[in-house]
């Protein structure tokens, strides 16, 4: 059985993303480019960036990698589809970039990064955590569906039923829970289809066909889904032997 729960703050404004200002040197590279080129990034939200550059340097630009500045002088990079180019003046557009692929390492710090920066700039008295995305979130209770999800995710994929429409080419994270004894996995999806359900019952709740991708690189969900497999096989493993052990006892006593 799988159970679901949607963030219902992001419900009326699934949408968007919270832009956050973040006016600092950043550095691009065209995919497939050997040069870099520094540009002034302008603000950032969980969905993608903004920044300033010069025409020349972004005038056939689809994809980009944005590299940005980490603590202790690490970085981290995202990879990022080009939705629309502004002109500011002769020299200069303002481009807004989409994420489309992370690690996810660096959507961990994507996400750390966005959190100090809603700290940063918010009164005291305002909300403490920043709803950055809409958030669904799927809890396992029934082990060979967990078996099957994971196999859907080693493939870059993931379909279920949900109770609540996204838009087609929305990101959203998706919360995977009760995966045997590990942490909650949170992984960056985008909608590829949502269709409604038709059923010839009459009920009050409408029901969707939901299918995902995923926006991290395919060897890292293939290794998640190998970990969570071994993890699930070992904590079942440990069951049994437990139960075989109570077993035993309890026909000991009964001799």
């Amino acid at each position: 059985m799988i159970k679901q729960t949607s963030n219902g703050k992001d419900r009326g404004n699934r949408r968007k993303h919270t832009r956050l200002p973040m006016s600092i040197p950043v550095t691009i590279r065209a995919e497939g480019a050997e040069t870099f080129h520094r540009v002034q990034n302008q603000d950032i939200s969980w969905g993608g960036v903004r920044f300033l550059a010069s025409k020349a340097a972004v005038a056939n630009l689809k994809s980009v990698t944005v590299t940005f500045p980490w603590s202790n002088g690490r970085h981290f990079s995202a990879l990022a589809e080009v939705v629309r180019k502004d002109s500011v003046d002769d020299e200069t557009a303002l481009v807004a970039a989409r994420f489309s692929r992370l690690s996810t390492a660096d959507q961990h710090r994507l996400e750390k990064l966005l959190q100090m920066l809603h700290g940063a700039g918010a009164p005291a008295s305002s909300e403490p955590n920043l709803s950055m995305a809409p958030v669904l979130e799927i809890f396992f209770s029934d082990t060979q569906e967990i078996y099957d999800k994971l196999a859907e995710i080693a493939e870059g994929r993931f379909s279920m039923t949900v109770f609540e429409s996204y838009e087609p080419g929305q990101s959203i994270r998706l919360v995977l829970g009760g995966i045997a004894d590990v942490p909650a996995l949170r992984l960056r999806a985008r909608v590829v289809r949502i269709e409604a359900v038709q059923s010839e019952a009459a009920s009050e709740w409408a029901i969707f066909n939901l299918e995902l991708s995923f926006e991290h690189p395919a060897d890292e969900l293939k290794a998640a889904a190998a970990s969570l497999e071994h993890q699930l096989a070992t904590s079942r493993a440990t069951s049994g032997f437990a139960g075989d052990a109570e077993d035993m006892a309890s026909e000991d006593l009964l001799v």
